[in-house]
C-alpha cells in the first residue's frame, strides 16, 4: 500500500491525528533521497510533501512521533484504537 493511500484512509476514517511522523515528505526522502541536508535543517524536495523544510529538532520530534504511532496501531503491540485496522480482503 502507498503511504498517500494509508494516510487519506485512515484520515477519512478519523485516525489521522494517530498517524503523527507518517509523512510524504519524510517517506520520499528516505526512500528518493529527496532531501537536502543542511546546517540546522532539512529541505524536502519531493513534489510529494506537506512542508517544505523542519528544523533538525523538529525532524527528530517527528521522527520519533512516527515510531510512537506504529508502535501504538500496530495490534501485535495492543492497540487501543479498537477497529483501526481491518482484514484485507
Amino acid at each position: 500500500m502507498d503511504i498517500s493511500t494509508l494516510l487519506r484512509e485512515a484520515d477519512a476514517e478519523g485516525y489521522g491525528e494517530l498517524l503523527f511522523g507518517l509523512d510524504l515528505a519524510l517517506r520520499d526522502a528516505d526512500a528518493h533521497q529527496a532531501y537536502r541536508d543542511e546546517d540546522d535543517r532539512v529541505t524536502f524536495t519531493s513534489s510529494r510533501r506537506e512542508y517544505k523544510e523542519l528544523t533538525k529538532v523538529e525532524l527528530t520530534d517527528r521522527v520519533l512521533g512516527a515510531i510512537e504511532s506504529v508502535t501504538a496501531l500496530n495490534p501485535r503491540f495492543g492497540s487501543s484504537t479498537p477497529g483501526a485496522w481491518r482484514e484485507s480482503e
